[in-house]
This record gives structure tokens, sequence and C-alpha cells, in this order.
């Protein structure tokens, strides 16, 4: 919808943003959830890289259309700037992880791999700060 009409922000009161905040931070969590067990199949044999890096380019897109509304959901409320801030970098920081995941798979080098979950546990990190600012 934000997309159709060209909006630059999509401004929410106090309880709305909570909802739809509620509802990015567990896709986005869902989303590198499933990076990070693609990696492990691979990581484990139990995958071909091939077949993994097809599901983690989908995955990323996905992560991209998610950054992209969250940059646009504006808060509203006591510590506006705080929440929406944390949340954009938990954005960030999922987005680097997807990368070094496809690094990973794309190179088989382990450090990627291991980037790419210390990556995703700063990323929770943020979101639960966004989520404790509310």
């Amino acid at each position: 919808m934000w997309k159709l009409t060209g909006a630059q922000t999509a401004p929410f009161n106090a309880r709305t943003y909570r909802q739809v905040a509620e509802g990015f931070d567990e896709y986005v969590s869902d989303l590198a959830m499933r990076a990070t067990r693609l990696s492990s199949d691979v990581a484990d044999g139990k995958l071909p890289r091939e077949a993994a890096l097809l599901q983690i380019a989908r995955l990323s897109e996905d992560m991209g259309r998610a950054s992209e509304a969250v940059k646009i959901m504006v808060p509203a409320g006591r510590n506006a700037d705080a929440i929406h801030a944390a949340r954009l970098f938990a954005a960030d920081l999922f987005d680097q992880a997807f990368n070094q995941h496809r690094v990973y798979l794309e190179t088989g080098d382990d450090a990627y791999r291991a980037r790419a979950i210390d990556l995703h546990r700063q990323a929770v990190i943020q979101l639960n700060a966004a989520r404790g600012n509310s």
C-alpha cells in the first residue's frame, strides 16, 4: 500500500505501532531463523549449497521488503525516536546477517557463518531494545 501511494512515512499512534511492530519483529525473526537453518543444513550436509542459495535469495528479498516497510513506519509517543532507531538498526543487522549467510553459502567459509550468527544475535538485542522502550 505504501509503495503504491509513494508515501515516505506512515505515522502510527503508539498502540497501532506496537501491534504492527510486533508483527514485523516476529516476521523478520522468522526469516532470520530460516536463513540460519539453511546455513546449518548446508554445514551439516543435509542440503546442497545451490538449493540453499536459491532459498536465501528469496528470504533476502522478503527481508528487504520488511526493511523498507519499517523505514516508513513512524511511531508516536514517548521514546518514539529511540524505538524507531532501534528497529531500523535491527533491520540493518538482519540484512547484514543475510548477506553473511549468502557469502557462507557461496564460499563455504565458516567465518561468514559465524559472523551471520553474531549479527543475528545483535539484531535480536536491538529488537528487544525497541520493544523495551515501547
